[in-house]
């Protein structure tokens, strides 16, 4: 099977999520991309950390970013 051709790298936070991608298998431009979250996911996540009803944990953003990730790669 052997090592994978493109590397992608993120980070999500309360305040957004970003990363970079690189080649190793095969020739790729590196890319960093960021994108900051909408003022209601930062309310949600805001909510949950202070023990209330929000419908968003760190483990969403996780998840999100890597979806973001994904798209970024297909470009």
């Amino acid at each position: 099977m052997g090592p994978p051709d493109y590397i992608g790298v993120k980070d999500a936070s309360i305040h957004g999520v970003g990363g970079f991608i690189v080649g190793q298998g095969k020739a790729c431009l590196p890319t960093v991309f960021r994108m900051e979250w909408p003022d209601w996911v930062k309310q949600e996540i805001l909510k949950t950390n202070a023990g209330q009803k929000g419908t968003l944990t760190n483990s969403d953003l996780e998840m999100a970013g890597l979806l973001l990730l994904w798209l970024v790669m297909e470009e």
